[in-house]
């Protein structure tokens, strides 16, 4: 935290809740906890709100995932909606050793979304969320909702307890 820390910017909240709804009158809402906000320095010496998301990975996010990183389009859409619009996302990331590295180090990489970027998280949850809700209302909470990947561990006796019945899990 003494590499990363000093780079964050002066904090401003920790552990917020952030929820909202996409629509009126919707039953569901998206629920986020913010890590850290932030007010710091941008290249032309201004002072911007900042969210922070803490990681401890084995591979750091790179620049290249942070751009399509979907916790970050939604932290940043949240606080857009909430008329407290953060002008990036930072994943402050604690990289494990491993094979590629020896020791522990650090990682800050800054991502940001246009207002069509923002748009388009929140069309995409609005979607997933209305899958969700049309196979709930079909199958309802104890039937399976469609077939995980069988090579995924989301596929096991173990997360799925609707897998013994299932004929997409161990009742083939």
């Amino acid at each position: 935290m003494a590499e990363l820390a000093p780079r964050l910017g002066d904090p401003v909240d920790v552990q917020r809740r952030l929820e909202f709804s996409l629509a009126p009158g919707l039953e569901w809402t998206i629920l986020g906890y913010l890590d850290l906000e932030t007010v710091r320095e941008h290249g032309d010496g201004e002072l911007a709100p900042a969210v922070v998301d803490f990681k401890v990975k084995g591979s750091p996010i790179t620049q290249i995932q942070a751009a399509s990183d979907p916790q970050a389009g939604l932290y940043v859409a949240g606080r857009w909606l909430d008329g407290d619009a953060a002008s990036e996302l930072l994943f402050a990331q604690v990289v494990k050793p491993g094979k590629r590295r020896k020791q522990l180090t650090t990682s800050l990489v800054a991502t940001t979304r246009t207002a069509g970027q923002m748009r388009g998280v929140l069309a995409r949850l609005a979607v997933a969320a209305s899958q969700l809700a049309a196979a709930h209302e079909r199958y309802g909470p104890d039937q399976p909702w469609g077939f995980a990947d069988p090579t995924s561990w989301k596929c096991s006796r173990r997360y799925c307890h609707a897998w013994a019945a299932c004929p997409g899990g161990g009742g083939l």
